[in-house]
């Protein structure tokens, strides 16, 4: 075990740059217990009262056009059906073909089970590991959101549109290239699908390319055999065209199989056959993912990704843009001077003097808010801070330094939007969506609250992953109780959910101003008054 480790880590450190993970079905079978796509099939065919093996005979086998067919038996019926009206509540707005109906039962199938993310028990170890990984980026063909839970400060591209067309930088990044369960009419299902998607491989493989050529990238969840991974990499070898470039593919292709019979793990040389050429990968066996992860946690590397991805991108509009963005300076060169021979140097922070403010992330106010006063100038994170981490999704704590800094009205509401980041507006102005229930739970949330209806209820009475998901259907949940909660449970499995209810007690503690008591006088006061 030690020398697998051993290996594995001097692999990795011949290369400059830190592994992509390039991330298949496997690992959601193996932490989200979801089937695989004949079984995601086969669960849709429920819904039209026909048998799945009747498909699979109708469509002589071909998977991707047991989809098509399904999709069209399934439309009628969920447009008019009051069994599909909670789908076409939570989907309003999201499903615009013939088709969408399968993909928003799909995601709803998909999405549901992140409750089976495993929070304590060997799995729950390995997917703690998994969050400490140092990666450039991932590439996935799953649907489901557990990468964006482990990853959370990775940019999401979702498709192949989003990502031939917006300005990915090629790190910092996620990109789910069969489509994601936020946005069903993305998920890369059926027969016309497939037709879309193949006839753009040519153009995502020249995308990708720079990524595969540069980084070492870690197959995690495919076989070597998987049909996805041969047709990228079939476009890709297109692309490179020659066997020199070819060659520069050699070894930096690393495919992870679990298999749970083997004791040990192992690492050894293969090949797979691309395209006419014979490209040199290395292969792994491995009873669980234990080595992997945790060689993956112990890569060096001084900046995280999502900084990186910052900087890259800031020069990317510096070079695009006539008019570079307010946090990018650039001092002239003297008259006549060589560009070649000039120092370039990036500073990451305040521009008056080298702070950190500019590289603070959203763990670093999180720990802030939950904390007793704040380290930080709080006009500073706004202006500085703010702007730079609210340009990755997610959700971020800003009302302590909103209102700290004098720019909330009493009702909570920006007092200044002229002067403040339109970024920080727009996250301010979705508070109301962005912390309460998710359409996808409002059921059961509505449910849990009903049966338990005070904080207390739901902590006495429910598994913590619960009481995170049911807090935001309270009237009003006690905003020290709450931050006491978090305080005392801050595991990271708990991922976007916790980090959620922190923005709750935020805005609970900080965003309406508290307002002033009424001074009931005595009685002597009261008849002398």
């Amino acid at each position: 075990m030690v020398d697998f480790r051993a290996d594995l880590a001097e692999h990795l450190g011949r290369f400059r740059s830190a592994p992509f993970v390039f991330v298949g079905s496997g690992l959601s079978r193996r932490y989200l217990d979801l089937g695989d796509w004949q079984g995601l099939l086969r669960q849709m065919a429920v819904l039209t009262g026909q048998t799945y093996e009747y498909y699979l005979a109708t469509a002589d086998g071909d998977l991707p056009t047991v989809a098509t067919l399904i999709a069209a038996d399934l439309h009628e019926s969920w447009w008019q059906d009051d069994a599909f009206e909670q789908s076409r509540i939570e989907f309003e707005g999201r499903v615009h073909t013939r088709e969408s109906a399968l993909k928003a039962e799909a995601s709803r199938h998909i999405a549901a089970a992140m409750v089976n993310l495993p929070l304590k028990g060997p799995l729950a170890a390995e997917l703690d590991l998994l969050r400490t990984a140092v990666i450039d980026g991932i590439i996935t063909t799953n649907f489901d959101p557990m990468l964006e839970e482990m990853f959370p400060d990775l940019r999401v591209f979702v498709g192949q549109e989003e990502l031939l067309f917006e300005a990915a930088q090629g790190i910092g990044e996620l990109y789910k290239i069969h489509g994601s369960t936020e946005e069903p009419d993305s998920l890369v299902l059926t027969k016309r699908d497939f037709e879309e998607f193949n006839a753009r491989n040519p153009y995502m493989a020249a995308k990708l390319m720079t990524i595969f050529v540069e980084h070492p990238v870690v197959f995690l969840g495919y076989s070597l055999s998987d049909e996805n991974v041969c047709e990228i990499l079939q476009a890709l070898v297109s692309c490179l065209k020659t066997k020199e470039r070819i060659a520069k593919l050699a070894d930096r292709l690393i495919f992870v199989e679990w298999n749970p019979d083997v004791e040990e793990p192992t690492m050894a040389p293969s090949v797979i056959p691309v395209a006419g050429n014979q490209i040199s990968v290395v292969a792994l066996t491995v009873p669980d993912f234990v080595d992997v992860f945790t060689v993956l946690g112990s890569i060096q590397r001084t900046f995280p990704a999502r900084l990186l991805r910052q900087l890259k991108e800031h020069v990317y509009e510096l070079v695009l843009d006539k008019r570079p963005p307010t946090q990018l300076h650039v001092l002239p060169l003297d008259p006549g001077q060589d560009p070649r021979e000039v120092d370039v140097v990036f500073g990451v922070g305040a521009i008056r003097e080298l702070t950190a403010y500019a590289g603070l992330t959203a763990e670093d106010l999180i720990a802030d808010v939950l904390d007793d006063g704040t380290r930080y100038d709080p006009l500073r994170v706004v202006q500085q801070a703010l702007p730079a981490i609210l340009s990755h999704p997610g959700n971020v704590p800003v009302y302590k330094y909103l209102r700290a800094a004098k720019l909330l009205d009493a009702e909570g509401n920006l007092l200044d939007q002229d002067n403040v980041d339109p970024k920080v507006c727009k996250h301010v102005e979705c508070r109301a969506e962005r912390l309460g229930v998710l359409k996808s739970q409002k059921g059961w949330v509505k449910k849990a609250v009903k049966q338990y209806p005070t904080f207390e209820n739901l902590v006495e009475s429910l598994e913590k992953h619960e009481v995170l998901k049911a807090i935001p259907g309270l009237d009003r949940a006690p905003r020290n109780r709450l931050r006491q909660f978090l305080v005392e449970d801050t595991d990271a499995s708990y991922g976007s959910q916790w980090r959620k209810m922190v923005c709750l007690y935020d805005w609970l503690a900080y965003g309406p101003a508290p307002k002033p008591r009424k001074v009931r006088r005595g009685r002597k006061a009261a008849r002398s008054a």
